[in-house]
This record gives structure tokens, C-alpha cells and sequence, in this order.
């Protein structure tokens, strides 16, 4: 089977480093290491490349299956724009369609879809505009808070507010370096639990958790930036009980459900001071270094990258019944 692998790399975009501007695109080394575990699996693979030659030269790739990395520069939908564009053009693709991937990237709407399927989240408020903020004497809920960009991807703007005044000056700077309404939620001290899922057959399995952990291996108090790509924060097998760790779990395949997740994803999760989980984020289209909490997860179950992607794409072939194709 031939197998196109889809992304817009940082690179293409003059990037030479990993840094604050560059981190939400894939490096080319992810890139070629995907493409090599593809190959491993005994399918022949294509370098697609970004959207744009994509749509100019699709039809010369005559690939069987897309895998959409990541793509997209520009807007808060950046992450459909694969997606979109290959369901528009009919194409059989691993992971989920646009619309799930569009309804996950909306942090506050991701919230409301959980609560009303009965998955625990915490309270949370969203400012549109400074305007709503400067009108707003005092939030529902206790301090520090968590602020944070509602369709921003990898840590990025994510702060702790410890008071009203506080709160003002994040989100009005937030605003204006983002130019997205700001999500403010109550600050949770227990630990911060991520979990990887594939599908077998069409069910919805996880594979891997794991706990992020500061570098002196205590709880990690928020996961910015700075401890995500800059400290590159520790992750191990969850230090919670059997219970939790059965409720975390039928709550992340409720939400891959819930979401429309397809092949794959990642769902966060935040513990309170009683340990009991609430869900953050659900990222239907996860970041794949073999350094990142996706893959990571499921080495601390002995799954090796290699399994979960061979799951992936088994996945995704009997979805669009290419089974036949090798």
C-alpha cells in the first residue's frame, strides 16, 4: 500500500530550531522517522509535503491513504485544513475528520460538548475581548486560575493568575498577542494525566498513560511552554489508584467517542486535590516526536512506536476497506 505522508514542516517556514514560534509545526527529523516506521511496516511511502503543493500535484502522488501529520499556518482552524481538504477531494485518510478536529480545537466549546456527555470538567470562563474582562468584577471560582488561549496548541500562553488584577493583565496581554478569546478555568493541584488512545476494529482502546512530572519529579503545578518544550518535563506511569485509573480511562474512550475520533488521539486530563480526574483537552491529531506524550505513554506500556502506528494505519485501512491493498 502506498502510503502519503502530509505536513507543512517548520522548516518550510525558515525555521531552523525548535522555539516558541516554530513548536506547533512537525521538524522534518518527525517527519522522516514516522515515514521510516511507515516503511517498516511494508507499505511504500510518499512525502507529500504542505497543503499548497498538495493541492497543486495530488493527483500525481496516486497514494491508496493519506497520514496528515499536521498542516495548516493560519487561523484557529489551522489543524482541518488536511483533513478538510482531503475529505473535500475524497481521499481515504488516518485520523479524525474535520469537523472533530475543528470541535476539539475550541477549548471552551470541548467543555461544554464533555459536560453534556456526562465527562467531568472544571468550571471555566471565556473572554472574547477586553471589553467582557474590564466588565467583569470577579470570576466564579477561587484563586490561582489557569489562562490560556482557546484554539492554541502546545502549551503555548498558558499562565497561572493569582488575582483579579493579575488575571486583568494576562488576558488582556493574551488578547493581544493572540487575537483569540482567552479561556480562564480554576486551577487544579493534583497531577496532570495524559492519555493515548488507537482504534482496533473500530473500538477505541488506550494504550498508554502517563503522569507529567515537574523535573524534581514532584506534581507539575501547570504545563507551559516553558516545562513542555524547554525543561522537556518528565512523564511516568500514573501514580494513582486502580480506581482513578479505570475511570480515567472509560472518560477518555467516552470522549474519543464523543468527539468523532478516528485511528488515533490524545486526551488530558487534570486531578483535583482529591484525585478525582477532569478533562482538559481532547487532540484528535497529537504532536509524533517518539519524544512526545502520544508515543511516550505507550512505551511506559511497552507499546512501541512501531505497534502504534502498525495499529494506525490497520485502522484506518479497514475503515475505508483498503485491507486488500497490503
Amino acid at each position: 500500500m502506498r502510503v502519503g505522508i502530509c505536513y507543512d514542516a517548520m522548516e518550510d517556514y525558515g525555521f531552523k530550531t525548535v522555539n516558541f514560534d516554530s513548536c506547533n509545526r512537525p521538524t522534518k527529523k518527525t517527519i522522516y522517522t514516522i515515514a521510516e516506521i511507515v516503511e517498516s511496516q511494508r507499505h511504500d511511502i510518499c512525502l507529500v509535503g504542505g497543503i499548497r503543493g498538495f493541492l497543486d500535484s495530488f493527483e500525481k502522488y496516486q497514494c491508496d491513504l493519506f497520514f496528515p501529520i499536521y498542516g495548516g499556518s493560519l487561523g484557529t482552524g489551522k489543524q482541518t485544513w488536511f483533513p478538510t481538504t482531503l475529505e473535500l477531494l475524497n481521499l481515504p485518510f488516518i485520523g479524525t475528520n474535520a469537523m472533530g478536529v475543528l470541535l476539539a480545537c475550541n477549548k471552551y466549546h470541548t467543555k461544554l460538548i464533555a459536560s453534556a456527555n456526562n465527562i467531568p470538567t472544571i468550571p471555566s470562563v471565556l473572554f472574547r475581548e477586553d471589553i467582557e474582562l474590564h466588565s467583569t468584577p470577579s470570576i466564579p471560582f477561587d484563586f490561582p486560575c489557569v489562562v490560556k488561549p482557546n484554539f492554541e496548541s502546545h502549551s503555548r500562553g498558558v499562565f497561572l493568575a493569582h488575582s483579579m488584577a493579575d488575571l486583568n493583565k494576562k488576558v488582556s496581554k493574551l488578547l493581544k498577542e493572540y487575537h483569540q478569546p482567552i479561556l480562564c478555568e480554576p486551577f487544579l493541584s493534583g497531577s496532570e494525566i495524559t492519555v493515548s488512545l488507537y482504534e482496533q476494529d473500530g473500538v477505541p482502546k488506550v494504550f498508554g498513560m502517563a503522569e507529567i512530572v515537574g523535573m524534581d519529579g514532584n506534581t507539575l503545578e501547570i504545563y507551559s511552554y516553558e516545562n513542555k518544550h524547554l525543561q522537556k518535563c518528565p512523564k511516568i506511569i500514573p501514580r494513582i489508584s486502580s480506581v482513578t485509573n479505570d475511570i480515567i480511562k472509560l472518560y477518555a474512550i467516552k470522549a474519543f467517542k464523543e468527539f468523532g475520533c478516528h485511528d488515533y488521539c490524545r486526551v488530558d486530563f487534570r486531578l483535583d486535590d482529591q484525585g478525582n480526574p477532569y478533562l482538559l483537552e481532547v487532540t484528535p491529531i497529537p504532536s509524533l516526536p517518539l519524544s512526545a506524550s502520544f508515543f511516550t505513554a505507550g512505551r511506559l506500556y511497552n507499546n512501541s512506536p512501531e505497534v502504534v502506528i502498525g495499529n494506525i494505519i490497520s485502522s484506518a485501512k479497514k475503515r475505508f476497506n483498503l485491507v486488500r491493498k497490503g
